[in-house]
């Protein structure tokens, strides 16, 4: 379900997407994530407080404006920012509610190469954390603040940041290899699909019916 309204946060309107921002704090509330998905959202929360500034300051779109702040600038980040929000609840509400297991079972039925991405992408997230606490960790003793002002933690997450994704891409170099030398390749056999006599059967007859539906049509135009 929560994929589907993942699809749906692209094409809706603005008070629609307020719709399904409240369902989903009301479904985290009764599946009893609220506090969760709440801790979950706080950062994605800055993310549209900044984007809400800088469109209203510097959107070439503005031509309306309240003291400094262009109102065209401050709706085209309010459509953006709620659709974010939207995507940040809708998918933590699935991660919250949903095992990994099932999620994985679910999207291998797809097809078993996206049960694999989507599992090893699963499998990659803890330890990325555990990279990023390691990091600052080290980063800290070796004298790193990233409790400075906002400039300096910028700097700092970045000194962070920028090893964390090393090591991610080294990762997932080793477990492509890990793969290939197991034997997975994604290829799949390919079967030749052969119709019997009520394969052919069904074919004539669904054709003539068409034929006789088309004539039909236009005979009594």
């Amino acid at each position: 379900m929560c994929l589907a309204l993942i699809a749906v946060v692209f094409t809706v309107e603005l008070w629609q997407m307020v719709f399904w921002i409240v369902l989903c704090f009301l479904l985290a509330y009764l599946a009893g994530v609220f506090g969760d998905l709440i801790k979950r959202l706080l950062p994605f929360i800055y993310i549209v407080l900044l984007m809400l500034l800088i469109h209203s300051l510097v959107n070439p779109q503005n031509l309306t404006y309240w003291w400094y702040f262009g109102l065209e600038g401050l709706e085209y980040a309010t459509r953006i920012g709620m659709r974010l929000i939207g995507i940040v609840l809708l998918a933590n509400l699935m991660l919250l509610t949903t095992s990994s297991h099932e999620l994985i079972n679910y999207i291998g039925r797809l097809h078993p190469d996206l049960g694999i991405i989507f599992g090893l992408m699963l499998s990659g997230l803890p330890v990325m954390r555990n990279q990023m606490q390691t990091t600052l960790d080290v980063q800290a003793a070796r004298g790193l603040d990233y409790h400075d002002r906002l400039l300096g933690r910028i700097a700092a997450y970045i000194a962070v940041i920028v090893p964390v994704i090393i090591q991610s891409i080294n990762r997932a170099y080793y477990m492509a290899q890990l793969l290939y030398l197991r034997g997975y390749t994604g290829q799949r056999k390919v079967l030749e699909e052969r119709w019997n006599g009520l394969d052919w059967l069904l074919f004539f007859s669904s054709s003539l019916l068409l034929s006789i539906a088309i004539y039909w049509r236009f005979a009594h135009c």
